[in-house]
């Protein structure tokens, strides 16, 4: 009988066996992990397609993908500060692009933003907080531009 792995190379840590290459360990995916591959080294085409269930859509986030995160920029605008960082100056999943006394999203007082000039009254997270930078203030929509000491921006969300 012929050798069924003459033609298969297979990836580091899985071995050929009867023309299949298959995991050198137990699956923790859950999944067979067996796709029979064809060509020469360095040629790694399956002749099947894997499993739906085996395919990440190319939108969804990978717990490793980069979302951003909140820095103590004090009195910066935050789309300069940002991109001193090669960054971009963008919304945290609360809606903040920026912090201040007045302007406070849960996310920033969550990463340890200091609050330099305190704050409007008690220091504590404003829910649904979309926050904007003009110049070194950080403002709510609706809110009083008023240039106070506590409308200073004391954070930047980055990404």
């Amino acid at each position: 009988m012929p050798d069924s792995c003459a033609n298969v190379t297979c990836a580091p840590g899985r071995v050929c066996l009867q023309g299949h290459c298959e995991s050198t360990g137990p699956s923790t995916t859950g999944s067979t992990d067996q796709y029979p591959l064809v060509g020469d080294a360095g040629s790694w085409l399956p002749d099947a397609a894997p499993p739906a269930s085996d395919i990440t859509p190319p939108d969804t986030l990978s717990p490793d993908m980069d979302t951003g995160r909140w820095y103590q920029a004090n009195e910066a605008s935050c789309p300069t500060y940002c991109a001193g960082k090669g960054l971009s100056n963008v919304a945290s999943a609360d809606g903040g692009k920026c912090v201040s006394g007045e302007a406070r999203p849960q996310s920033a007082i969550a990463q340890g933003i200091v609050f330099t000039w305190g704050c409007s009254s008690t220091c504590t997270a404003q829910s649904g907080t979309t926050t904007q930078s003009y110049g070194k203030y950080c403002y709510r929509p609706g809110q009083k531009h008023d240039d106070d000491s506590t409308d200073r921006t004391v954070g930047c969300f980055c990404r």
